[in-house]
Parts: C-alpha cells; structure tokens; sequence
C-alpha cells in the first residue's frame, strides 16, 4: 500500500469512529442538541420583533373581519339566542308536567299485587293478573 491509500483509510476510519460515537455517545448527543437549542433561541431573539409584527397584523385582520361581518354576527347571534329561548320553554314545561302530572295517564294499583298501572289497563303489567 502506499501512502495515499494509508491516509485515506485512517480518514475513514476517524470518520466512521467519529458518526459511531455521535450515534452511541448521551454526551455527544447533548452537546449537539445543546448547540441546536442555542441557535434556535438565536433565531427567535433576532426575529421577535417579525414575530411582533405579524402579530399586529393578524390582529389588525381579524378586527377588519370582525367589523365587515358585524350584521351577519348580529344576526347569528340573535337566532342563537332565540332558538335557545325555545329550548328553555320547552324544557321549563316538560320539568312542569313532570312536577304536577300533567299530560300522563290516569293510574290504579293492581287489585292482587299493588303495582301502579295505568287506569285504563285489563291486565297488570307486573303479576299479569285481569283487573
């Protein structure tokens, strides 16, 4: 062998060494990830004021829509309000039928076993006994 070849073996060799340590090695790793994380807090400390702005700007939008939309929102939110006003009152009167008894059937108790049916029944609905 001569020496060219010798030299780009041991390259080789150091290179391998090195990216088998990078892949085996927790410090080397860190270290890396460590700088990583240097450069990415860099990057956004340079940028901050970018990031401010574009903040303002969506902001900016957002009200712009807001204000274009307005009567369409209005008018959204008048339905919705309407619309959980019916489900209130008919839930209100569903909770009072339950309190008072309106609107269910008339009942009788069962002549041999005592079960509660309803008045109109020829048969009970628990022991199966004719009324």
């Amino acid at each position: 062998m001569n020496g060219f070849t010798i030299v780009v073996i041991i390259i080789l060799v150091a290179f391998v060494g090195m990216a088998l340590m990078m892949v085996f090695s927790s410090k080397v790793r860190s270290k890396m990830f460590g700088r990583q994380m240097e450069i990415s807090k860099s990057l956004l400390e340079d940028n901050k004021e970018n990031f401010k702005d574009l903040a303002r700007v969506g902001a900016q939008m957002q009200k712009e829509i807001l204000e274009e939309n307005e009567d369409v929102l209005k008018e959204v939110s008048s339905k919705s309000a309407d619309i959980e006003s019916v489900g209130i009152e008919k839930k209100a009167a569903a909770f009072k039928r339950g309190l008072t008894g309106e609107g269910e059937k008339e009942t009788k108790f069962c002549k041999h076993c005592g079960a509660k049916i309803e008045a109109d029944s020829i048969f009970c609905k628990e022991c199966g006994k004719k009324q």
